[in-house]
């Protein structure tokens, strides 16, 4: 019972303490940039009581989330896929899902706050379907820590 309720416990400062806001079309301006972020950016805010403060910004597709050892914010991130093919070199996946491109952009950000972020690992391996299938990024989805 203790398990469970440590668990809920978690989820629920997870979700009170951050959320995600992702645009995919929509311009957001930020401090670097104020004409807004690049399709598939997001940033990562600390919500208290109605508040909210910008803890992470410019995180190319961000999919997993974990506290690690050291009580740091990590987040693994989907990058932008790239422009490699492989057609004409082995079989593809059909339309209108495919052909994949891909490129070595995932990467893994430690959050610092109040210091900052820092990309910690980089070049995973990053993948996108065709644009009629909305580009959909595939690449390292969570961090786990032993």
């Amino acid at each position: 019972m203790r398990r469970i309720i440590s668990g809920y416990l978690s989820l629920v400062v997870l979700c009170s303490f951050i959320f995600i806001s992702c645009s995919k079309e929509a311009e957001m301006p930020t401090a670097a940039n104020q004409s807004g972020i690049t399709k598939g950016t997001a940033s990562l805010y600390k919500v208290s009581y109605g508040s909210q403060t910008v803890v992470a910004t410019d995180l190319n597709e961000p999919r997993g989330l974990i506290f690690g050892p050291d009580q740091l914010l990590y987040v693994s991130e989907s990058g932008t896929g790239g422009n490699i093919s492989t057609v004409g070199q082995c079989d593809q996946v059909p339309p209108p899902v495919g052909p994949y491109l891909g490129g070595n952009n995932g990467s893994i950000t430690k959050v610092n706050t109040p210091q900052g972020q820092s990309k910690i690992n980089t070049n995973f391996p990053s993948t996108q379907t065709a644009a009629t299938s909305g580009e959909e990024k595939t690449s390292i989805s969570s961090v786990a820590f032993y």
